[in-house]
């Protein structure tokens, strides 16, 4: 899941529910905070795969 289905996420509205600007404002936030997180994890993805490529250059030494 990420920010984008949130933010087009269509909820029941019901008698004596949730105010709907709270809920929208609250998914809001949490699809911000999705989103934020997809973007530091693709950045740590890109920078392991770098690592990876580094280690299985000849120069770099391993431990074994």
């Amino acid at each position: 899941m990420d920010g984008r289905t949130i933010r087009q996420a269509i909820l029941d509205t019901r008698f004596r529910g949730y105010d709907v600007g709270q809920v929208d404002e609250l998914l809001e936030k949490i699809a911000h905070a999705m989103d934020v997180l997809d973007a530091a994890n693709r950045e740590l993805w890109r920078k392991n795969k770098q690592l990876e490529h580094q280690l299985a250059r000849p120069e770099y030494p391993t431990n074994e």
